[in-house]
């Protein structure tokens, strides 16, 4: 058996075993609350390439009141950190990460009113987990 159908075999069995009567839990009722949440964050082996374009970070977050949709930036300094301050409206929200040196889709981030969420990337990790998924649909998947 190759790998893809080892794939297959366990998404199967994680399908039919997760299926079951479970205690119906609910998520806490959110808040309307005005304040700023701040993101500060740093980038675990990251260096600036020379005659590349200043890298940056992208934090989005839509507004629970307005369905609006923030997105701020900012600069990577030199040694890998970075800082945002994002206004919200509710005492819970979801944030997105994402910048074009750690190539993903996003990384979501709790956002709370007048706290603080510290992130540390390790990029090593980043970059072969994208990798290993690249290769891996490469191998399974062929695109027609």
């Amino acid at each position: 058996m190759d790998i893809c159908k080892y794939f297959f075999v366990i998404v199967i069995c994680i399908s039919l075993f997760s299926c079951g009567r479970t205690k119906k839990q609910c998520l806490p009722s959110p808040r309307i609350e005005s304040g700023i949440a701040k993101v500060t964050g740093r980038i675990v082996n990251f260096e600036k390439e020379e005659g590349q374009k200043e890298p940056v970070v992208y934090l989005s977050c839509p507004n629970s009141v307005t369905s609006e949709t923030i997105k701020l930036q900012s600069n990577i300094n030199n040694d890998g950190g970075f800082y945002f301050e994002m206004p919200v409206v509710c005492d819970l929200s979801l944030a997105i990460l994402f910048s074009d040196i750690f190539k993903s889709r996003g990384m979501l981030v709790e956002l709370s009113v007048n706290k603080e969420a510290q992130i540390e990337i390790i990029l090593d990790k980043i970059r072969a987990c994208l990798n290993f998924i690249e290769i891996f649909f490469k191998k399974c998947f062929r695109i027609v």
